[in-house]
């Protein structure tokens, strides 16, 4: 009952963080098509932090450049295309943030039938040039280009508007929904199958298609966007919630139109951004249950994982998951992100993992305390009094050696 108890509290105390990804710039290229035009887009997003502000009048102020020297195949400069932006802040923190990302695009018409493209960013402040990977086009072997969006707001035509929310082959594995929508030429009556294949699971979708319907990219404050509108030359192909049922780990999604079995083929991963250190580490995952489970239990895990590597550790998860028809398990992330923070706020002048401490121990288990309370004991030695109001709960905490260890007294 016990055990019951700690995990519904680590449940209703959940504070998940936002999947951010550690790449410093993340890129992507797309094929759209609009009525019979074709052009390419290129997606960028850089971390605020790669960028030099300066101060000006209060303000922090920086700015980049993207330039795209299209080149043909003989490498002969053909068209460049170019992208300024200046971002100015009142707030150092901002300035200095690695969690925003400056994003943006750059729409090219298709109007060479073999290209080679060569992104450069620059920061305009630093003059630091930021070579990014080539990529080469041949228009007669293109090949459909999806797009993963969040919410989508009335799916009916001109009326679709979602914010794009990843770029490239990564699929966020995240317990909010993310919805995939492949653009392609118009579209006669005919079945379609989705089946996505991932860590020996076959899953199978059931699209829906949304004839004489378009996508346009836009962007405003809010970020990137997809907006839909009427094209008798284009149909779209949705499946919604298309992350939640999906492993982490390779994916391949294959799509049969008709008697066309290759319509459309393409690998991908699924992929946790920020996923807990401590669940990384196998040996502390396991050893970090023992915070919450009988010894017998520990040992019995302890012996399953070594046998089975980490699928023992999900299978364990998955008895507790408050989402079990989704693949993300929100009280196991929840738990490991209480960890992560444990290791980093509770770690002594011994070393050690923080989260074994009895700060972590307790942190871990029941989060954030209400109120802290610091102070001394009558023999001059530090302390600490937690409180927690749901349930209440008091836990009283003694540096006994100064050595920055507390002791759950």
């Amino acid at each position: 009952m016990k055990v019951k108890v700690l995990f519904f509290l680590i449940f209703i105390n959940l504070f998940l963080s936002a999947q951010v990804p550690e790449t410093i710039i993340l890129s992507d290229h797309k094929i759209l098509f609009e009525g019979t035009d074709k052009y390419l887009y290129y997606f960028y997003a850089i971390r605020n932090d790669l960028l030099v502000y300066t101060k000006d009048e209060g303000a922090y102020k920086t700015g980049y450049k993207i330039e795209l020297e299209i080149t043909s195949e003989d490498d002969k400069s053909i068209r460049r295309y170019f992208k300024d932006s200046v971002i100015s802040t009142d707030s150092y923190t901002e300035s200095i943030s690695r969690i925003i990302y400056r994003e943006g695009f750059i729409r090219i018409p298709l109007d060479f039938r073999k290209f080679n493209v060569k992104p450069i960013i620059t920061n305009t402040t630093s003059l630091r040039e930021f070579r990014q990977p080539g990529f080469y086009y041949n228009q007669d072997s293109l090949k459909k280009s999806f797009f993963l969006v969040g919410d989508i707001k009335n799916i009916n035509s001109e009326s679709i508007y979602a914010q794009l929310i990843s770029r490239g082959r990564n699929i966020p594995f995240v317990p909010n929904s993310v919805n995939f929508i492949l653009p392609f030429r118009k579209y006669a009556d005919q079945k379609v199958n989705v089946i996505v294949e991932s860590n020996g699971k076959k899953i199978e979708f059931i699209p829906e298609i949304l004839k004489g319907t378009n996508v346009r990219v836009i962007q405003d404050s809010s970020g990137i966007l997809l907006e839909g509108y009427r094209d008798s030359s284009n149909s779209l192909l949705l499946i919604k919630d298309f992350n939640l049922s999906l492993p982490e780990g390779d994916a391949s999604i294959r799509i049969t139109l008709g008697t066309d079995t290759s319509f459309f083929k393409t690998s991908a991963r699924v992929q946790w951004f920020n996923k807990p250190r401590s669940l990384m580490d196998e040996n502390l995952a396991v050893k970090l249950v023992e915070l919450l489970e009988t010894e017998e239990k520990s040992d019995s895990l302890r012996k399953a994982v070594r046998k089975a590597k980490t699928n023992a550790l999900f299978e364990y998860w998955k008895k507790h998951d408050p989402t079990p028809l989704t693949e993300y398990n929100e009280l196991m992330a929840e738990f490991y992100f209480r960890a992560d923070e444990a290791n980093i706020r509770f770690s002594t002048l011994r070393g050690g993992d923080g989260a074994l401490t009895d700060r972590g121990n307790i942190f871990v288990k029941f989060g954030e305390p209400e109120k802290i309370e610091r102070g001394t004991t009558p023999e001059g030695r530090m302390s600490e009094i937690w409180y927690y109001h749901s349930p209440n709960r008091v836990f009283r905490f003694v540096d006994r050696n100064g050595a920055g260890n507390y002791e759950l007294r």
